[in-house]
């Protein structure tokens, strides 16, 4: 069974196994998963315009990394949740 694991903004499990190098999209906030990113939470473009910091502020208060976002994002199903992953 491939674990998913969490995304680095909203903190769901979406993110395939390959992490943080899998430049995948979550589903749940819209945030790419990039390494450089990830590795450096201050650091504002490369994969996404807002560092990861503000993705995670934006996240919490709207729903999605960005807002522009707002319409490509969707509810984390329940096995996404990070207590049933």
């Amino acid at each position: 069974m491939n674990r998913q694991t969490a995304c680095k903004c909203c903190g769901y499990n979406t993110i395939g196994p390959e992490g943080d190098d899998s430049y995948e999209i979550c589903p749940v906030c819209f945030w790419e998963a990039d390494p450089v990113q990830n590795a450096n939470p201050e650091f504002a473009g490369g994969a996404n315009v807002p560092s990861p910091d503000e993705a995670r502020r934006t996240f919490s208060a709207i729903g999605a990394c960005e807002p522009r976002f707002l319409e490509q994002v969707r509810m984390p199903h329940f096995t996404e949740f990070p207590e049933n992953n």
